[in-house]
């Protein structure tokens, strides 16, 4: 098992990928599952800093099954509210990860036993921390994006504001909202009991071809 170390305000570089795996790489494909790892945020951070530093390469594509776009989790939508009683992810779990990735006050070194010599404070609505506020011309940038969610889902409407915005930049994107699934649901195809969770990754090993076969 090996990990790749982010680079300073970005993303892995492919050069380190081959220094720290042994592995050469041209193309980069980031999938996410819910708040497993924002993908949406390294896209955001390759775009920033790609005009400044060529070498760090834009991911080909992104596909984001229930992304956590918004982790200021305003303003509240119908889809927050609906769901909030969600099986995988109830109101009280999604305001408890958005304290665990970007804490709304900094402890006092009297709360901890390790004292940090320097504390970097990030608004929840940075967009590097919530894409979903990243501005149009950091998201015209954007690689080919599929999202996936369901349509009771607490993130949807962010997907679907996500979605919308990506669209009217130009960006190749698109919206699959699934009925009677859970948040982050993608685990359900191989159960073999789902079948919308199998149709699902059917079209998510669909765009995979896709997309490489387009890289080649």
């Amino acid at each position: 098992e090996v990990t790749v170390p982010l680079v300073e305000n970005g993303p892995p570089l492919c050069s380190e990928i081959k220094q720290h795996t042994a592995l050469t790489t041209d193309h980069v494909f980031i999938p996410e599952s819910s708040s497993q790892i924002n993908s949406t945020n390294i896209a955001t951070s390759s775009t920033k800093n790609y005009a400044a530093d060529s070498a760090i390469p834009l991911p080909n594509a992104l596909m984001l099954c229930c992304p956590i776009l918004n982790l200021s989790l305003y303003p509240k939508s119908p889809s927050r509210i609906i769901g909030a009683s969600d099986p995988v992810l109830p109101s009280g779990l999604l305001e408890a990860i958005s304290e665990a990735y970007v804490p709304s006050s900094i402890p006092s070194s009297s709360d901890s036993d390790t004292i940090l010599d320097t504390v970097l404070v990030v608004s929840k609505k940075d967009p590097i921390a919530s894409p979903y506020f990243a501005p149009d011309d950091v998201l015209s940038c954007f690689p080919s994006t599929r999202l996936f969610s369901d349509s009771t889902d607490p993130l949807l409407d962010d997907a679907v504001d996500f979605n919308t915005r990506l669209r009217r930049l130009g960006v190749d994107s698109n919206l699959r909202a699934v009925h009677n699934m859970p948040h982050a649901y993608w685990g359900l195809g191989i159960v073999g009991c789902f079948p919308e969770a199998e149709q699902v990754q059917q079209e998510c090993e669909e765009f995979l071809i896709e997309t490489f076969s387009h890289s080649v």
